[in-house]
Order: C-alpha cells, then structure tokens, then sequence
C-alpha cells in the first residue's frame, strides 16, 4: 500500500513523475518498459520503400506537387502496413492470452490495418494507377522473402 501512495500525488491521484507505475502510462513508456517488438528486417523494407517510390514516380508520367504528395502518402502507408504485416507474422492475429481463456479477440492493430489499406488504395486511385500496375508496384512478397532469409542467416550464425 505504502508503494501506491508514493507513486500518487496525494490531492490529485495522478501519477508522480518518474516513478514505475507512471511509466506504463506515459508517452515514452513503450520505450522505457518493455522493449518495442523487434522487427528484423529494417534494410529490406527501406529498400522496398526506395523502390515502391522510385516505381510510382515512373508509373505517373506528369509529375506535380499534388502527385507527388500522394506518393509519399502511399509510401508512408506501405511503411506502416509493412510493419504490421511483420508484426502480425511474429506475434498472430488472435491475442495469445484472451486465446488461452477461451475468446478470440483480434490484435487491436488490425483496425489501424484496414484504415492504412484504405487510404491508400484512394491515394492510388487518385493517382490513376490501374489495379494491376499497383500490384506489380507494391509487391510486398519480395519483402517478406528477403525479410526470411535475413532471419534464416541471423539463425545459422547463432
């Protein structure tokens, strides 16, 4: 009990600056707790980034400020949807431990996920690219290919 009280302030209840239980709820506290999920891979996906970008420019022949702020909005989207296709891979789409008691309750990522498709699919019809020309640019298969042999090789050195 003593514990609770010195990580309170006593009038307001909150938490008192650095203390172990404000951390969890702070901003930085992701950071300061638990270490973030480790994604393996980070030169692939930059590199898939490059090349998504550098694609897109040459798929939209009359380049402008308006097109070319959608084309950073479509990368900074393949960035974010990279990082949870990676994420939900390692840790699965049903939570672990609602699993265990029985339910099956999705990562709370995947709300985020189907937003992120979303706004860029409309950012790539904007930019008038076809269904197939995305495809062929946003081919995230060669990433997570690259991504595996990265983890194989980590593997075999251990």
């Amino acid at each position: 009990m003593n514990k609770e009280k010195k990580d309170r302030d006593e009038q307001t209840g909150r938490f008192v600056k650095g203390n172990v239980a404000g951390l969890k709820h702070g901003t930085y506290s992701l950071a300061r707790v638990r270490n973030v999920p480790s994604v393996r891979g980070v030169r692939a996906l930059a590199k898939h980034l490059d090349r998504v970008k550098i694609e897109l420019e040459k798929a939209t022949p009359d380049l402008n400020v308006k097109k070319e702020i959608l084309i950073s909005q479509v990368v900074k989207t393949e960035e974010k949807l990279c990082l949870m296709d990676m994420w939900l891979r390692k840790t699965g789409m049903i939570k672990a431990d609602k699993a265990r008691k029985g339910l099956l309750e999705l990562q709370p990522c995947l709300l985020s996920y189907l937003g992120f498709l979303n706004s860029q699919r409309l950012a790539l019809t904007a930019l008038g690219l076809g269904d197939r020309q995305t495809a062929d640019i946003l081919r995230i298969q060669d990433l997570v290919d690259e991504v595996d042999k990265d983890e194989k090789k980590r593997r075999q050195q251990k």
